[in-house]
Formats: structure tokens, C-alpha cells, sequence
């Protein structure tokens, strides 16, 4: 199952929330790494889009950047576009120019994610069905993946998804997912 369906903060409202509320929580106790798992990542642009939140919250509290982010894809095409990090110039629609300017830098092909960002975020192949979760999950995101899937699979997944999670973890599905 491909899903090629993504682009950067992709639902403003529901990433100001991601933004007010999950990253501060994630990030505000200068603990151990916060682990983040965007699985169905696609090309990538969640995944750098979490990292630009996390990126801004602890540039703005003056936090050492203590986060990870694990990206995972079963189509190893979209997980080379999306370890490259060069998207086309229609990105500018989707991303505010002060950000686009502090995370990108121009490319021949459009727009390419600065390396120390790049850097913070590790794109993989993974099959979510056939492979075993990721553990101690702080955050995992998973948008219009389950929507694809029928009612057993979806409640599968979902099993491994909580098994992921460290306890208070938090789970960001996307609009559509109707489970």
C-alpha cells in the first residue's frame, strides 16, 4: 500500500495544536531525547515538519535540540526523495517565508532542507504491517495510512501503535481516519 498524499503542515490546525501543546510537553523537561516516529511518512514532509516545530520550540526556550525523529516508508522511492530533501518551488505556498528562509536554502530544483535539520531526522524503509513497531515512542504520527485499511487490519495496527507509545505517549492520526 502506497500513499503519496502529503505536503508541508498539512492541516494548520491541527499542527497548532501539535505546536502548543504536544511539542512543549515532548520538549520542555530537558530529559532524554524525544523520540518521534512518522510512520507512512511518505516524501517526507511531515516528518521535516515536525522537526521544524520542534526545531522553533526549543530555539525559542533556548533548549538543546534533544529530539529524534524516525521516518518510515514502505516505498523506498519516497524515502530516498524524502532523505534528499529537495522539494519543488510550489513548497513556498505551503510554508511561511520566515520559516522557509531559516530551514531551506534555495536549489537548483526548488527548495532544499538545511542539513542540521536534515540531520535530525532518519528516513528508513518499513513495512508497518509486516515489521515490528518502534518502541518508546514519545510521539508517533501516522496520517491517512489507516484510512486504506479495513476495520481488523486498522484495530492491528493500532495495537502495535499503543505498543510503541510510551505511557502518556501521543498519537497524531489524520483527518480522514475514521476508526
Amino acid at each position: 500500500l502506497l500513499v503519496s498524499v502529503t505536503e508541508f503542515f498539512r492541516d494548520p490546525e491541527a499542527w497548532k495544536e501539535i505546536a502548543d501543546h504536544v511539542i512543549p510537553d515532548l520538549l520542555s523537561d530537558q530529559g532524554p531525547e524525544a523520540k518521534i516516529w512518522s510512520a507512512g511518512c511518505c516524501t517526507g514532509e511531515e516528518a521535516y515538519s515536525l522537526a521544524i516545530l520542534c526545531d522553533e520550540y526549543c530555539r525559542k526556550n533556548d533548549l538543546p535540540r534533544n529530539f529524534k525523529i524516525v521516518a518510515t516508508d514502505l516505498d523506498s522511492a519516497a524515502s530516498e526523495v524524502a532523505s534528499a530533501g529537495v522539494y519543488p518551488r510550489t513548497i513556498a505556498d505551503q510554508i511561511a517565508p520566515d520559516r522557509l528562509q531559516r530551514y531551506f536554502r534555495v536549489h537548483k530544483d526548488g527548495y532544499e532542507i538545511l542539513a542540521t535539520l536534515r540531520s535530525k531526522v532518519l528516513f528508513s524503509r518499513h513495512d508497518l504491517i509486516d515489521s515490528p513497531p518502534f518502541v518508546y515512542v514519545d510521539l508517533l504520527v501516522c496520517r491517512n495510512v489507516l484510512i486504506y485499511l479495513d476495520g481488523g487490519m486498522q484495530e492491528r495496527l493500532l495495537d502495535n501503535f499503543n505498543f510503541s507509545l510510551r505511557r502518556d505517549g501521543y498519537l497524531f492520526l489524520g483527518p480522514s481516519e475514521s476508526l
